[in-house]
């Protein structure tokens, strides 16, 4: 169950705050987590997409499907996606088995969004740019 630690106020203005539990480690944790603490439909974004289009995510925050991802390249990006909480039960099976993200995806027969989509926000390679590494973020330093 996330923990709430109430209202903060940020940059972005007064933000609700819910932690994800410590177990299981899962990406879905986090999922699941936000999930049940809104009762709504929510916006994935990981906090490694410094670039991540205001347009897209208002675009995935405005769809009517229960699961959008983002798929550059073909490649499913699930921490930049729209979860809907009537998906709850499966992941929450997921989760309790620990199967891959992907798998979970994959079963869930999600909207994907291609290139061809996904270029109205620009540059999917900008917008998909993950930091991972002490590299990375010297190359987001020099793409900001």
């Amino acid at each position: 169950m996330a923990r709430s630690t109430g209202q903060r106020t940020t940059a972005l203005g007064d933000v609700e705050i819910a932690i994800e539990p410590e177990e299981p480690t899962h990406p879905l944790a986090g999922i699941v987590a936000a999930l049940r603490h809104a009762g709504a439909p929510v916006v994935v974004l990981g906090c490694d997409f410094p670039f991540a289009p205001p347009a897209l995510l208002r675009s995935l925050a405005e769809a009517p499907e229960p699961l959008v991802v983002p798929a550059p390249g073909g490649d499913p990006q699930p921490l930049m996606a729209r979860w809907s909480p009537q998906l709850l039960p499966s992941l929450e099976d997921a989760l309790a088995r620990e199967e891959p993200l992907r798998r979970t995806i994959a079963s869930l027969a999600p909207r994907a969004l291609d290139d061809t989509e996904l270029a109205r926000f620009g540059d999917p390679a900008r917008a998909f740019f993950n930091v991972n590494t002490p590299e990375d973020l010297r190359a987001a330093e020099a793409l900001a």
